[in-house]
Order: structure tokens, then sequence, then C-alpha cells
């Protein structure tokens, strides 16, 4: 019974005013309005750090609310805890009556409080909500357009893209197209330059034949063209040439005959020259037979003077037989052995003197004829010099006579030196002769060879004359000729004309079809490098866009990651779940693929 009046006594003490501290004692509405204020503290970071007091007041409510319900867990607890002392649970009730009356009087001014704070923070939540509300439309209208902007911009972009793949394809493959067609008409130009050349040269080849022919037809038309008077002018100059020819050749025949002259005295006088070397051959050969013969006189003469000095030696034995020294026989040998008992010179030394005077007398005189020779008889002139000298010295003068100290030996000396002067004075003479034979021989061959190359050249002259002649006489025949077949010559120089009419013509379509090859192979060329730097140019237009729009997606990319990192980061400040704005606008981020374009 106590309990229930105290339970009565306490529903009746709590005023209506605590309902709404109930209400806020709610998990459901708490939850709500924490809520509330973590989406106002997240969409307005000013708002929320505003608001600190009242999370603290809102913290000591709860705190508050905690121990309430603690207190009431107690008091079930004790309430079965029930001890058998009645008295004492009488008193215990009545202290929890006091107190739980105390408790209910703070609780009713603390709600009263409550209410106020609660009436005031509503008011002012309230307007802030509505402020909050009305930025919040003001920024959702702003992010749709926003939103509606970049989706358009997006799809804009997407579209150029597309577009600017559709032309870059289109482009290549046009340019493809050309390559093919250009590889095609370059490989048809050359077969056809490969034709043009060949029909150019084989053009070529004909107009050089035609060109020839023409010439032959011009020639003959000119001979043939040429009047009577000409015909007679030109027999006139031909006749004039063939006289001047005539002449000519006359002359050369002249000349012909003065160098056969020439040569016949050349030949008689290269006969005459071998004529003298002949004789010269047969005077050497005597010359050689008269040393030979000299040689034997003197090789007589040796033996007779060695029959004489045996003789003088032997008569100067006899006449000294007393003496016995040998020295002294030596020195009387010179003095004495000319002269008899009598005192009267041998008949044999006079003899031997008078030999050796006149062998002294011939080399002297040989001396002097030929003092003037080349160095041949040097040596032999000096010999004899130092002969002379030592004859010279032993000379003297006897009775007002001319005597000469005779002694053994110098007969035979003297003799020697004779044949040695002949010798080489014959020598000397016939090399001097065979020197000029060979010199005269030389010249009259180099004269014999300048003549045959004068008669050869004279030959020759003689030949072209003979052609010249038999040309200018073939010429007057043709000349001839010409005037008799003057009916076929208008003939053959209309076919002539039109055959030079048609290779004139072919060759002008040659040159025009080759001037047309070589301006199409211009054309195509031009078209070639303009092709050419029209794709260098839309490729690096198309490299300079793709950069742009690489740099204008990383700027949209960076700056809304920036915006997302913020919100991130304020979400992950507050304790609540994002909002629903925010987590749709997250998801939207995370599943925008900037990249997306680009996959293709």
């Amino acid at each position: 019974v106590s309990n229930e009046r105290s339970r009565q006594t306490h529903v009746s003490a709590t005023p209506p005013r605590s309902r709404p501290l109930k209400s806020w004692g709610k998990p459901e509405n708490r939850n709500r309005s924490e809520a509330s204020a973590r989406c106002t503290a997240s969409e307005n970071p000013k708002i929320g750090e505003s608001d600190i007091g009242h999370r603290k007041f809102c913290f000591g409510v709860e705190q508050r609310r905690r121990d309430r319900e603690h207190y009431i867990s107690a008091m079930e607890a004790r309430r079965h805890d029930q001890e058998p002392d009645v008295w004492a649970q009488l008193q215990q009730k009545e202290s929890d009556i006091l107190l739980a009356a105390e408790l209910g009087k703070a609780l009713l001014e603390k709600n009263e409080e409550l209410v106020k704070q609660q009436e005031k923070l509503i008011e002012d939540y309230s307007s802030k909500i509505e402020k909050l509300e009305q930025e919040k439309h003001v920024l959702r209208q702003k992010l749709a357009i926003a939103e509606d902007e970049s989706d358009q911009r997006v799809l804009e972009l997407q579209s150029d893209l597309t577009e600017l793949k559709d032309k870059l394809q289109t482009q290549d493959t046009a340019i493809r197209q050309a390559e093919k067609e250009k590889t095609i008409l370059i490989d048809e130009l050359q077969h056809q330059n490969t034709r043009l050349t060949e029909q150019i040269q084989e053009a070529h080849a004909t107009e050089l034949k035609l060109s020839a022919q023409i010439q032959e037809l011009k020639d003959q038309y000119h001979y043939r063209n040429s009047s009577l008077q000409e015909h007679v002018n030109s027999l006139e100059s031909i006749k004039t040439e063939l006289n001047l020819t005539t002449g000519k050749r006359q002359e050369l025949e002249r000349r012909l005959q003065i160098a056969q002259e020439e040569k016949e005295s050349l030949t008689s006088s290269l006969e005459e020259s071998s004529d003298r070397i002949h004789m010269l051959e047969r005077h050497a050969r005597e010359q050689e037979t008269k040393l030979k013969t000299t040689l034997q006189a003197l090789e007589r003469s040796q033996r007779e003077n060695n029959v004489l000095s045996e003789r003088l030696g032997a008569d100067t034995n006899s006449s000294t037989p007393g003496r016995k020294s040998l020295q002294f026989e030596m020195e009387c040998d010179e003095d004495d052995g000319s002269y008899t008992e009598t005192g009267k010179p041998n008949q044999m030394f006079v003899e031997a003197r008078s030999v050796y005077i006149q062998l002294k007398s011939l080399v002297d005189s040989l001396k002097v004829s030929h003092d003037d020779d080349s160095g041949l008889n040097s040596d032999i002139s000096l010999e004899l010099e130092s002969m002379d000298n030592t004859i010279s010295s032993s000379e003297r003068h006897e009775d007002g006579h001319l005597a000469i100290e005779f002694r053994q030996g110098m007969l035979s000396s003297m003799s020697d030196e004779l044949t040695r002067l002949l010798l080489n004075l014959d020598a000397g003479n016939f090399k001097k002769m065979l020197d000029q034979t060979r010199n005269l021989v030389l010249e009259q061959e180099d004269e014999i060879k300048r003549s045959h190359q004068l008669i050869q050249q004279l030959e020759a002259k003689v030949t072209v004359t003979d052609v010249e002649l038999q040309n200018v006489k073939e010429e007057r025949d043709q000349a001839r000729g010409d005037l008799e077949d003057n009916t076929d010559r208008d003939e053959l120089l209309s076919k002539a004309q039109t055959e030079r009419d048609a290779a004139n013509d072919r060759r002008t379509k040659a040159e025009v079809e080759l001037a047309k090859t070589r301006v199409e192979l211009m054309q195509a060329n031009s078209q070639l490098l303009e092709s050419i730097q029209q794709k260098v140019e839309l490729s690096q237009q198309l490299e300079q866009w793709q950069m742009d729009m690489h740099e204008l997606i990383d700027e949209q990319m960076r700056s809304k990651l920036i915006n997302n990192r913020r919100a991130m980061a304020a979400e992950s400040s507050a304790p609540s779940p994002p909002s629903s704005a925010a987590a749709n606008l997250a998801k939207r981020v995370t599943s925008y693929k900037p990249w997306s374009l680009f996959q293709r």
C-alpha cells in the first residue's frame, strides 16, 4: 500500500510539463536531434562551432537521465530484496519518500529551467534551421546547375571527341587511300615513264635515222636543186681544184723526184764511203804488212847489231889480255874498245855508230813530223826525250868533228825505241781514220733515214692527193648524173619531205606526252607533299587537343577531389553518418571515371 501511494504521489507530483523531457529522453528523438545537429554542423561549419554550449547542456541532461535510471533500478532492486523488518522498511520508505519529494521538487525546478532553455533553443534552432534550409536549397540549386553544366560540358566534350575521332579516322582512311592511290599512281607513272622513255629512245633513234636520211636527202636535194649555171660553176671550181690538185701532184712528184735523186746521191755517197772504208781497211792491212816488214827489218838489224856487238866484245877482249882487274877492264873498255892497236877506229864500230846516227836522225824526224798528234804518242815522246837527254849528255866533240860516245847496247835500245814509235804512230793514225770513217758512216745513215722519212711523207701526200682527185672525179660524175636524172628529183624531194614531216610530228607528240607526264608527276608530288603536311598538322593539333583535354580534366578532377576531401574531413569530424545529399555527391564522385573517355 505504501508503495502504491508513493508511486501515485510521485506520478501526481510530476507536472505535465515533464512530458517533453520524456520525449527528449527517448532514443529515437535524441538520435534524430543529434542527426539534425550533425547535418547542420556538417553543412555549415560555423553553426557547429557556435553550438558547443548546447552540446554541453545535452551532455548534462543525458547524465542526469542516467542517474535517474540508476536510482529507479536501485529502487526496483531494493523492492525485490525486502527485509523482514517492517519498521525498517517503513523508515526506509519514509526516507525514500522524502528523498523522492526533494528530488521531484528539484527535478520540477530543473525541468522548468530546462523547458525554458529548450523553448529558447528550439526557437534559435528553428530560425537557424530555416536559414540553413534556405542556404541548403540555394546550394542544391547551384549544385544542380553546376552538375547540369558539367554534364552538358562533358557531353559536349564527348561529342567533340567523337567527332574529332571520326574526323581523324576519316582523315586516316583518306590518307591511307591517298597513299594507296599515290603508290598506284607512282607505279603507273613509273611504268608510263619507262614506256615513254623507251618510246622516246625509239623516237630518238628513229629521229636520228630520219635526220640522217633528211640530211642525205637535203644533200641530194642541194646537189640536185642547183641550176645548170651552178653545176657549170661547180664544174669550173672542180676544174680549178683539179688543176690545183694536178699542180700539187706535179709539185709532189717533182719533190719526190728530188727526194729520189737525193736518195740516189746518198746511196752513191754511202757506196763511196763504203769504198773509202774498204780502202782504209786495205790501207790498214798494207800498214800492217809494212809494220811487219819494218819489224822484220828491225829484227834483222837487231840481229846484225848483236853480231856486231859480239864482234866488238871479242875485239876488245883480245886487245887487252894483260889486264886482270875487272873494274879496270870495265873502265878501259869504254875508252879503248873502239880503237885498234894502231889508234884508228875499228871498222865495225864506225858502221855501228853510223847506223846509230841514222836511227837517231830518223827518230828525231818522226818526233818533229808527229809533234802535233793527240795524246796517243805522249808516253813515247816522253821516253824518247829522256833517251835523247841521256844521249846528248854522252856526246862529245873530237878533232873538229862531231863524235858521239858510242857504248854497247845503245844501238839495240835505239832500234827498240824506233819500232815502238812506229807502232804507236801507225796505231794512232789507224784509230783516227777509223773514228773518222765511223762518224762519216753515222752521218750518212742519218741522212738516209731523213731522206726515207721525207720520201714516206711525200708518198702519203701523193696518196692523199690521189684520193682527193678520185673524190673530185666521183663528184663530177655524180653531178653529171644528177643533171641527167633531173626528173626523179621532185619525187625524192616530196618523199623526203613527207618522211621528215611525219618524223617531226612523232617527235612533237612524244615531247608533248613527256611534258604532260612531267607535269602530272610534279602535281602528284605536290599533292603528296600537301597531304603529308596536312597529316602532320592534324597530328600536331590532335596532340595539342589531347594535352588540353588532359589538363582540363586534371584541373576539374583536382578541384572535385579537393572538395571531396574537405567533405570527408568534415564527415569524419562529425559522429553521425553523412546525409543523403552528401552521400549522393560522394557516390557520384566515386562513380565518375575521368579516363573513361580515353579507354577506347
